[in-house]
């Protein structure tokens, strides 16, 4: 097998900041369908996040929902609502 990891390598690479959140880096790989990202800062890879990375922290319960938001069925909306006079 002659070919090298050139051959099959992207070349538009998605990256992140040290300072982008989580939250968004998560949903950038998501987005793209990818594994891992390339965290570069001042355009020097200073690391990489994993989609296991990611997997390990909502595991140990470091992201915790938000609790302002609620989250209603369309039935209970109708309740809501008040008619017009």
């Amino acid at each position: 097998m002659d070919q090298t990891v050139e051959d099959h390598m992207s070349r538009r690479v998605v990256t992140a900041s040290p300072e982008m959140a989580l939250r968004k880096a998560a949903n950038l790989m998501r987005g793209r369908s990818i594994g891992c990202l390339p965290v570069l800062a001042e355009g020097q890879l200073v690391g990489i996040v994993t989609t296991t990375d990611l997997l390990e922290l909502i595991g140990r319960g470091t992201e915790r929902p938000r609790t302002n938001s609620k989250r209603r069925r369309l039935e209970e909306r109708h309740y809501l609502r008040r008619p017009r006079p």
